[in-house]
């Protein structure tokens, strides 16, 4: 019979501890007597055992149909240092590959005041443990396999001493204590908002203007483009240390002068370098209001080749404002031919 038909065989049930795997408690007794007689298959299993067992495998295996016991042998070595061949009772110590992690858990358990290394492993395993302590269990979890010799009641006790690790589990109220912590530190995560690199109702570009007299300015503002102001905060000596307005959807900064601060405004500098482009919905309407409101015209409204119609307008404080009302959508094409014409005549 091949593997794989031994594997699709009839409905087989399996356990087979392997010392890379160990970590069960102690398996219960299964009784010889119960073994039925030979059957091919039982032949068959042990013949299949034995070539992964020449192939490396080491364990007992037990094999039942129909609630009755097949096969139950040991294969392999239980100590390969010695030679000594496993049985259907050897007893497999508990986390054969992580001893060292195991026995410093004693070492933590007893500096909790939680065990005691010189208690009789008996306190947690019973009679079976006989006198074997939690230091020798400790002693021959750090050494490695064959290194110290294993007394019987010292095998069955590394085999089963999972037992006593299960009751020195947290208790509920400290269970509890660890979820609730948890949880207040992914609510207090969630809390925290990240941080905008641009703050939300602000341009990425905004115009910062240096006035003498900004108060007056943002009145002027109000009344000429419609202006709202948006905050205002107050700076030594009765002025404005900074103050914001908005214009439709756009925001523009502004404050006193601040001569200690390089903060001038064009009435200071003798003019201004600037212009502020400002789009509205009706240009000639809005230059009246600004000039009814103390400004003054220094282009007048006309229009211009590019599609828009335009005004200059200087406010009373230095600043221009170059009001604008797009009129004509121009592919680029056109915009060079008027542009041309422009130049041709002089404009």
């Amino acid at each position: 019979m091949s593997r794989l038909a031994f594997a699709r065989s009839a409905p087989l049930f399996c356990v087979a501890g392997t010392l890379a795997c160990a970590g069960l408690a102690r398996p219960e007794r299964v009784y010889l007597d119960r073994v039925v007689a030979p059957e091919p298959v039982t032949a068959e299993l042990d013949r299949t055992m034995r070539e992964f067992s020449a192939e490396g495998f080491t364990g007992t295996v037990l094999v039942a149909r129909g609630g009755r016991v097949l096969l139950y042998q040991g294969y392999g070595d239980a100590n390969r240092a010695r030679h000594l061949p496993n049985t259907a009772e050897t007893k497999y110590p508990f986390g054969a590959l992580a001893n060292q992690f195991t026995a410093t858990g004693f070492l933590q358990l007893e500096s909790e005041g939680k065990l005691r290394l010189e208690a009789p492993a008996t306190t947690w395993l019973g009679p079976e443990a006989g006198d074997v302590t939690l230091a020798e269990l400790a002693i021959e979890m750090f050494l490695p396999a064959g290194a110290a010799p294993h007394r019987p009641e010292q095998r069955w006790a590394l085999s089963s001493f999972g037992a006593m690790l299960s009751r020195s589990r947290p208790t509920k109220e400290a269970t509890m204590k660890r979820k609730a912590k948890k949880t207040a530190k992914k609510v207090s995560r969630k809390s925290v908002k990240k941080v905008q690199a641009i703050p939300k109702d602000y341009n990425v570009v905004i115009p910062y203007l240096a006035i003498r007299g900004a108060a007056r300015a943002i009145d002027f503002y109000k009344q000429a483009f419609g202006a709202k102001e948006v905050m205002r905060m107050p700076g030594p000596e009765g002025k404005i240390g900074h103050a914001e307005i908005r214009i439709a959807d756009c925001k523009i900064m502004l404050s006193d002068e601040f001569k200690e601060m390089q903060m001038l405004g064009p009435q200071t500098r003798g003019g201004t370098s600037v212009m502020i482009h400002l789009y509205v919905k009706d240009v000639d309407a809005t230059a009246a209001k600004a000039q009814q409101a103390g400004g003054t015209i220094v282009r007048p409204v006309a229009n211009q080749f590019y599609g828009d119609r335009t005004c200059l307008v200087e406010d009373p404080f230095g600043h221009r404002w170059y009001l604008a009302t797009h009129k004509e959508d121009l592919s680029m094409a056109e915009l060079k031919k008027r542009a041309m014409q422009m130049a041709q005549s002089g404009g």
